[in-house]
């Protein structure tokens, strides 16, 4: 029973970063993920942002990041106004847009304050 002990664990602890309403949360053999649909996505756009940073690709400017979280935000305040209410499909987008375009301009944004850039060294290898 030590996966089920597990499971409660971490259920308990996300619980504390996302709502878990099951309607919103997305099921894996019967079980729900210990986050909704849109936090997951969120996870999971900071973890592909982390590789693409680690693949030493140019990364996008401050500016063009809030482009990318744009949406995200606006789909929470249309739905918080209860202009419509969104789908999971649509949660999961705009939170994977949020997620890596999130994580790439925080770092950029401090980077650029502390007067460099997010970008590795010109060698041919990071040190």
């Amino acid at each position: 029973m030590m996966a089920g002990w597990a499971y409660g664990a971490l259920f308990q602890l996300m619980g504390v970063f996302c709502h878990q309403i099951p309607e919103r949360s997305w099921f894996i053999y019967g079980a729900q993920l210990p986050l909704c649909v849109r936090c997951t996505a969120i996870t999971v756009g900071a973890l592909l942002a982390a590789a693409y940073i680690l693949t030493r690709r140019p990364v996008p400017r401050v500016e063009i990041c809030l482009f990318g979280v744009a949406p995200l935000a606006l789909d929470v305040v249309l739905q918080v106004l209860g202009t419509y209410e969104g789908s999971n499909t649509l949660r999961a987008m705009t939170g994977l847009g949020f997620g890596f375009f999130f994580l790439i301009g925080a770092l950029s944004w401090l980077a650029a304050r502390g007067g460099s850039t997010l970008a590795w060294p010109s060698s041919s290898s990071p040190s």
